[in-house]
C-alpha cells in the first residue's frame, strides 16, 4: 500500500497536456529582449515616421504586444521594427530564450563527469607512468 504521501506526489507528476509548462507559467510572453547589434529607435506611429523618441540597445528588456511586424510597447505605446533593413530579428520573446535554452541542455551538464574523458584517442589521464 502506497502512503499518503507518495500518492500525492505520484497524483501531482502525472503529465497534464493542457497544463502550460513552468517555462510558459514563469515568463511572460510579453517581454521581449533586444538582440540587435545596432540601437532600435522606437517611434510614435506604427509606421515608423516622424523622429525616432527611444533607442534600444542590445540586451534591453521590453513589454509589447506584437503586432504585424511590428512591437508595440504596452508602457508608451511607442512602435519598434520587430526586423531590421536585412531580415534579421531585432527582439527575441524572452519565452523563446528560455524554450531554446530548455531544448539545448535538457539533460543538464551530465556531459562532463569525471573521468570520462577516455574518448581522447583512447588515452585514459588517470594512469602515470604504466
Amino acid at each position: 500500500a502506497m502512503s499518503g504521501v507518495q500518492g500525492l506526489i505520484s497524483g501531482a507528476a502525472t503529465y497534464n497536456p493542457l497544463q502550460p509548462s513552468l517555462v510558459e507559467r514563469t515568463i511572460s510572453a510579453e517581454e521581449w529582449v533586444c538582440t540587435a547589434d545596432r540601437p532600435v529607435h522606437m517611434y510614435l506611429s506604427s509606421a515608423l515616421e516622424g523622429e525616432p523618441q527611444k533607442e534600444l540597445h542590445h540586451g534591453d528588456v521590453i513589454k509589447a504586444d506584437k503586432e504585424g511586424d511590428m512591437l508595440c510597447e504596452k508602457l508608451s505605446d511607442m512602435y519598434v521594427p520587430f526586423h531590421d533593413e536585412d531580415g534579421n530579428r531585432n527582439f527575441k520573446n524572452m519565452r523563446t530564450i528560455a524554450m531554446e535554452e530548455a531544448v539545448s541542455k535538457p539533460e543538464g551538464f551530465e556531459i562532463r563527469k569525471p573521468g570520462s574523458n577516455k574518448s581522447m584517442g583512447g588515452q585514459s589521464f588517470t594512469s602515470e607512468g604504466s
